[in-house]
Formats: C-alpha cells, sequence, structure tokens
C-alpha cells in the first residue's frame, strides 16, 4: 500500500515557489512555530472531467524567522488505522517569512478513492494541523484528523523533487 500511495499522491505533489525565491534546501531545517493551522472553512471543492474533484486547501503559520533560513512543509501522510506514514518532500517546503504570517494554499485534483492525510508541520517533528482528503466520484471531503489517537512517523531525510512537475492531477502549494 505504502508503494501505491507514493506513485498516487507522494511522488504527485509538487510545490510552487514565487519568481525569484531562493533554491529549495536539501535538508529541512525548520523553526519551532507553534502558531499555523490548515483553514477548514476556507476549503474548497470543485467537479472536473472524469469524476476528478480539484481541491484547495489554505492555511497560515503565525511566525517570522527573522534572518534565519528556514523551512514549513506541507506532508503527505499513508493512513493506517492508528498509524501515519508520512515522507517530505523537497517541492513540498515553503520558506518561513522574516516576518510572520505566511499565508498558503494546496490545489490538486483529487481521484474517486483515493483517501490520504495531509499535515502542515514548520518542522520535522511538529505537526500542527492534519486534514483526511477523501475522493469520490465528482466530490472530495476533507476532515480534521486527530494529533493525540494516532502515532505519527515522518521520514526526515527529503524526497527529491517531483519528477513530474507538470502533471494534471498533482498537488501544488503556493505561499
Amino acid at each position: 500500500m505504502i508503494g501505491t500511495l507514493t506513485a498516487t499522491v507522494l511522488l504527485a505533489l509538487g510545490f510552487l515557489a514565487p519568481a525569484g525565491s531562493p533554491p529549495r534546501p536539501d535538508a529541512w531545517v525548520g523553526y519551532p512555530c507553534q502558531v499555523g493551522a490548515i483553514d477548514l472553512g476556507g476549503i474548497t471543492t470543485a467537479p472536473e472531467a472524469d469524476e476528478v474533484t480539484r481541491i484547495e486547501v489554505p492555511g497560515q503559520l503565525g511566525c517570522g524567522v527573522g534572518s534565519q533560513r528556514r523551512f514549513f512543509a506541507l506532508v503527505p501522510f499513508e493512513l493506517d488505522g492508528l498509524m501515519a506514514y508520512g515522507r517530505a518532500h523537497q517541492n513540498l517546503l515553503g520558506a518561513f517569512p522574516a516576518t510572520g504570517p505566511v499565508t498558503f494554499r494546496a490545489t490538486a485534483a483529487v481521484s474517486p478513492g483515493q483517501q490520504f492525510g495531509l499535515c502542515l508541520m514548520p518542522d520535522p517533528r511538529t505537526l500542527l494541523s492534519c486534514v483526511r482528503i477523501s475522493g469520490a466520484p465528482g466530490s472530495a471531503t476533507v476532515t480534521p484528523l486527530s494529533l493525540a489517537n494516532t502515532i505519527w512517523y515522518v521520514e526526515e531525510n527529503l524526497v527529491e523533487a517531483d519528477p513530474q512537475p507538470q502533471c494534471a492531477t498533482c498537488w501544488t502549494v503556493a505561499d
């Protein structure tokens, strides 16, 4: 199942960096920000062709880091009962601003039957907000995930940038 998720979700993610942004790092250097969340009330969905649904997941982090170069991430997770397994992707890192807050939004086309978690993480060991995304024919649902009732495992080594950056059903994240 991990291989299937990797093929359908993890490697299908992308991060759009603003023009003139510094290159993404080879290692995830986060910042211990404790203020931020995925905005459940701001999530939108729109049906597309072939029973696929376009979903937009907004959120924000309330920390600035001064002159430090630090990154947050949206990390996709495979959900397996009370366990969740995630891998950070180089192209899913967003730069913390010098002064907070920073807003972001993730968009993707979600296929029927697709189900996974998506978590906002200011550093490799801190989960601030997680949601479950479930695709159905022509729709998708997003529900909050409890951080307390799940054992979370995050692989800290970054996966290199998406090998298919032009994928029509890939995630894109803008900060």
